[in-house]
């Protein structure tokens, strides 16, 4: 099992893609103490065996005694995974982090640009030049920390579309394990910002994908991409610029022995609000959020047996559709099972075949 856990709802930033939106805070509410934390914690570990909880937000490092939590899941034997817009982070914490590490740690700085005007667009002045100071620090501490994992993650958008190969220079900068790009999602700060962020036109996204695997074969891929495109047009770059890059198999948590948490340490059966919304419109979901404290067995709950169900049925109905269609990718290119494929683009496939080979 594995978690995510928004460890906080406070955050430093208002970026205008931000999934939480208007509910974000800058003061902590009704959240949860680190007395209730550790139980918590002593839950996952004796009942359900978890060896990984990975700490979102908000912001985690905004969370009061953050650190704390951190040695905790150490002393737990736990491995930690930390998404982090980076400008909370200074020399301090990284040492202590350094010197903390169990069993492993990895961190993800949140960048949604390679340059201050782009990034700086989406997540506010002068925060690309703060995550870039964390950035090189981390890096100094991991080359004698072996156990200690760096990554980038960036949202695609209209705003920094034509210059996301530059990743691949920061990566080789900065000794990166991993860079993983992923569509914005419509939730949040990002439905009233749509005009600047989402992209509606595919071949911007054949260019761009295109323009990363040209970037990465010229680096010395010492790191991973993980990206958000269909298998086929992943299959056509790697063969065009004699890459290794790996398809990305979207795993849904639910399927997957997943738990989300929240920041008042209620279990929710998916970590997308959005997805939650329209399960319970269609009434397979009542109430989503389970007491962890409180549940005999989060795995034997009625909600999750009955979701579990309808996913299973949704991935078996998109597989027959593409299969009809004679695609070998059907067991990738699911999208997710709640959504029957909906956010899965079939026509991107067809573009690329066109377009590239």
């Amino acid at each position: 099992m594995y978690v995510r856990w928004d460890i906080t709802n406070c955050c430093n930033l208002k970026c205008i893609h931000c999934i939480v939106g208007d509910t974000i805070c800058t003061k902590p509410d009704n959240e949860l103490s680190l007395r209730t934390i550790f139980k918590i914690i002593d839950v996952l570990k004796e009942k359900y065996h978890v060896n990984f909880i990975h700490f979102l937000g908000g912001e985690p490092f905004a969370k009061e005694g953050f650190l704390d939590i951190f040695k905790y899941c150490n002393y737990r034997n736990i491995v930690v995974g930390i998404t982090t817009n980076g400008t909370l982070l200074n020399e301090e914490y990284i040492k202590k982090i350094a010197e903390g590490i169990s069993l492993g740690c990895s961190i993800t700085l949140s960048l949604d640009g390679p340059n201050n005007e782009t990034n700086d667009i989406i997540r506010g002045n002068g925060s690309f030049d703060k995550c870039i100071n964390s950035l090189s620090a981390l890096s100094q501490y991991k080359k004698n920390v072996r156990k200690l994992q760096i990554g980038i993650g960036a949202t695609i958008n209209r705003i920094n579309i034509d210059a996301l190969d530059e990743y691949i220079y920061l990566a080789d900068k900065y000794n990166i394990d991993t860079i993983g790009f992923d569509f914005i999602i419509s939730e949040g700060n990002a439905v009233k910002n749509a005009d600047k962020l989402i992209i509606k036109d595919d071949f911007m996204i054949l260019k761009a994908a295109d323009r990363i695997f040209k970037a990465y074969a010229n680096s010395p891929q010492t790191f991973s991409l993980n990206l958000p495109f269909p298998p086929k047009l992943i299959e056509i770059l790697n063969k065009k610029y004699g890459c290794d890059v790996k398809i990305k198999n979207g795993a849904c948590m639910a399927l997957n022995d997943g738990i989300y948490i929240d920041s008042k340490g209620k279990c929710i059966l998916c970590d997308f609000g959005h997805i939650v919304r329209e399960l319970k419109n269609i009434g397979i979901l009542n109430d989503s959020e389970i007491d962890i404290l409180e549940e005999d067995n989060i795995y034997d709950s009625q909600q999750l047996l009955k979701l579990k169900q309808f996913l299973k049925s949704n991935i078996e109905k998109k597989r027959d559709l593409l299969k009809s269609k004679n695609c070998r990718f059907a067991g990738y290119c699911i999208g997710c099972p709640a959504t029957m494929g909906k956010d899965v683009n079939c026509n991107i496939c067809e573009k690329a075949v066109l377009e590239i080979c």
